[in-house]
């Protein structure tokens, strides 16, 4: 579970019947502001109204899926933006995100991965950006 920066909100991440989901909650609210089928983990903007989303491929390892970092708004269907964080390179397999964060001053987001070779070997990789306007 995941707080807004403003503490108004509140992700959880989980998994269902159906794969992994996620749903925002309105503090105080018995009611979703959002439901997001297939995201398995998030963070929120320092905006408070846009998460970064990763989606699961399950457990198939498909490119453009867990590799991706998505920007995601509650009550909207399609990504606002996304970019593929983490390029397949020389790995058999496209990476896959395993966490992501945004720093508590909200000035970066910091993504993991592991990509595993055709020989069976993990790499791990953490990268940061720098988020826009802070």
């Amino acid at each position: 579970m995941y707080f807004s920066p403003d503490s108004e909100m509140l992700l959880v991440t989980g998994a269902d019947n159906d794969g992994f989901r996620s749903i925002v909650w309105g503090i105080g609210s018995e009611k979703a502001a959002g439901d997001f089928a297939g995201v398995r983990f998030g963070a929120w903007a320092p905006d408070n109204e846009h998460l970064f989303a990763i989606k699961s491929g399950g457990v198939s390892v498909e490119t453009g899926l867990d590799d991706v970092i998505h920007i995601i708004k509650p009550g909207v269907d399609e990504p606002i933006a996304s970019m593929t964080a983490f390029p397949q390179g020389e790995g058999r397999y496209p990476s896959q995100i395993r966490a992501i964060s945004v720093s508590p001053n909200g000035r970066y987001l910091a993504a993991a991965a592991s990509t595993t070779s055709g020989e069976g070997e993990k790499q791990f990789t953490v990268k940061l950006w720098e988020i826009a306007g802070k």
